[in-house]
């Protein structure tokens, strides 16, 4: 019986493109989706390197969010959807530039799709300052968007003044810390008076005895004191 050799390589070619084929399947299937997410979406932007918008497990994938003018970066973060959503912990940052300016940041593909979050927040340009001269500090905080006003010990905060450098000084609130709304200077207004400081005794002192619970004999003494108000405390 004659071999037909040309039908035999025929069927191998055709066996060995089947299992190419199989192959190459296989790794599309292990490619996972990087998607992104902005809040607000016109506050920046997120670039990945290589413009890449997939990747196998455990690729090592970098990229930078660029907040718009007038923005700046609150939060990053970058979510696995796997069978639960969780945020990936191993998410390095790798540089800092100072606020309102793009930062960078890598993390290891997971087995699954990813979603890159980036959240701005508007970038107010405050100013703060106290009145009268010596009577406490002020600060401005840019992540939580507040100024709170410190007192020093023989002054009280009285409230916030408000400029925007073009009106005059308005009086705002007394919250402390205030929740900054526009850019602009904020200053804090303080008036003379105890803000609650330990204080200095005047030495009158009452003392009474009671037998509490247990049948024991305890001692409560009362130290007055004298800064502008009087009150008691018991120790």
């Amino acid at each position: 019986m004659k071999t037909d050799t040309k039908n035999i390589f025929t069927k191998a070619a055709v066996v060995l493109l089947m299992m190419m084929l199989t192959t190459a399947t296989a790794w599309a299937q292990t490619l996972y989706n990087i998607n992104t997410y902005l809040s607000p979406t016109y506050g920046g932007s997120i670039t990945i390197n290589g413009n890449m918008t997939s990747a196998a497990a455990n690729t090592s994938i970098t990229f930078t969010v660029y907040p718009d003018i007038g923005y700046m970066i609150e939060s990053v973060t970058v979510m696995a959807l796997l069978t639960e959503m969780h945020e990936i912990t191993d998410l390095q940052e790798n540089a800092v530039q100072g606020q309102g300016t793009a930062r960078s940041y890598t993390f290891s593909m997971p087995a699954g799709d990813v979603l890159i979050q980036a959240t701005f927040i508007l970038n107010y340009n405050v100013q703060t300052a106290v009145t009268p001269s010596g009577a406490g500090t002020a600060s401005y905080d840019a992540l939580t968007q507040q100024v709170t006003a410190n007192p020093n010990s023989d002054y009280v905060f009285k409230h916030w003044n408000f400029t925007d450098g073009i009106t005059g000084a308005n009086n705002i609130s007394t919250d402390n810390p205030y929740n900054v709304n526009q850019s602009g200077t904020y200053t804090a207004v303080f008036e003379e008076g105890s803000n609650g400081g330990e204080g200095t005794y005047s030495g009158t002192t009452k003392s009474c005895n009671y037998v509490d619970e247990n049948g024991v004999q305890q001692t409560v003494t009362a130290y007055i004191f004298d800064i502008n108000v009087h009150r008691a405390m018991l120790v």
